[in-house]
């Protein structure tokens, strides 16, 4: 698909093409798995909460088990990346990878000057 040479019986060269991926908003990649950050209020992580997250298919609904910390992982399986060249009779959705989530968890602010959200931390984490 090149340019031909100026001689009369001569063949088109290659066509060298440069491809750059753009990063993605949220998603990353690594090989056929996508993985991404999923952000969690302090009250999710501790007694659990069905939330949606985006997938590269769309919305899904996810339940998240009580006591989450940040850093802990979930895999949606076969969710991932498609197989690039499968093999013929191929089942489309175990050829694909993975959507590997990453909670955050986010802690609220906190107002010292607050004598009530205070006394009401300290009593919830008294050692007795």
């Amino acid at each position: 698909m090149g340019h031909a040479a100026d001689v009369f019986s001569s063949q088109s060269g290659d066509l060298l093409l440069t491809v750059k991926i753009k990063d993605h908003e949220f998603f990353t990649r690594n090989e056929n798995n996508i993985h991404s950050e999923v952000p969690l209020t302090l009250k999710e992580a501790m007694i659990g909460a069905t939330i949606t997250v985006m997938t590269i298919d769309g919305p899904l609904t996810v339940v998240t088990k009580p006591g989450v910390s940040s850093g802990d992982t979930m895999t949606l399986k076969h969710l991932g990346v498609p197989e690039f060249s499968p093999p013929d009779g191929y089942d489309h959705q175990t050829l694909r990878g993975h959507h590997i989530i990453t909670f955050k968890v986010l802690l609220p602010e906190y107002n010292h000057s607050d004598s009530t959200q205070d006394q009401a931390l300290r009593k919830l984490f008294e050692l007795d």
